[in-house]
């Protein structure tokens, strides 16, 4: 994995998903890709949640791969997963954007418009936060799926490649 390469070269390799380990045998897989450490839902220091969402922020997210890498000495290889932006996507905030700014009357589509305009701002913020490490950065940044608040009609709508497909930033 590129893990074992990375670390070949005296990389920290550090997982972080802040949400429970039930899914995949997320603790054995991280440590058979050859993870140094895993921290999750329980064991991570920045754990806020904004609103009435039940997943741990972006921004704490980046707080804590910011903290671990200054934690660690020399280089760094860190995979986070966040959960923010995950459904369900019913009642997470009080305030979102309004149908005349999304175009979309239903709620829970602005719910999600809202969870990226959090998202949005932290990594602003965590981009910010990089430039003042002394080592050289590279943030590969995607989504593993389409988010299902958009229903069956999207995936009719964009045809079934470009459904599952996700962009990429770099």
């Amino acid at each position: 994995s590129i893990v074992s390469r990375l670390k070949e070269d005296q990389f920290t390799a550090t997982a972080i998903h802040p949400f429970d380990t039930s899914m995949y045998k997320r603790r054995d897989n991280y440590a058979n890709l050859g993870f140094d450490a895993f921290y999750y839902d329980e064991t991570m220091i920045h754990t806020d949640k904004i609103g009435n969402n039940s997943y741990i922020s972006d921004q704490a997210a980046y707080d804590e791969v910011l903290y671990h890498m200054a934690e660690s000495m020399g280089f760094d290889f860190v995979h986070l997963v966040t959960m923010q932006n995950h459904t369900p996507y019913t009642d997470k905030y009080d305030e979102t954007p309004s149908w005349k700014q999304t175009g979309y009357k239903d709620e829970r589509i602005n719910q999600y418009f809202q969870d990226l305009i959090y998202t949005d701002a932290a990594m602003e913020g965590f981009f910010q936060e990089l430039e003042d490490f002394d080592e050289h950065t590279i943030v590969v940044f995607w989504g593993d799926h389409w988010p299902n608040v958009f229903g069956e009609d999207m995936r009719d709508r964009l045809g079934e490649e470009l459904f599952y497909q996700t962009p990429v930033y770099i």
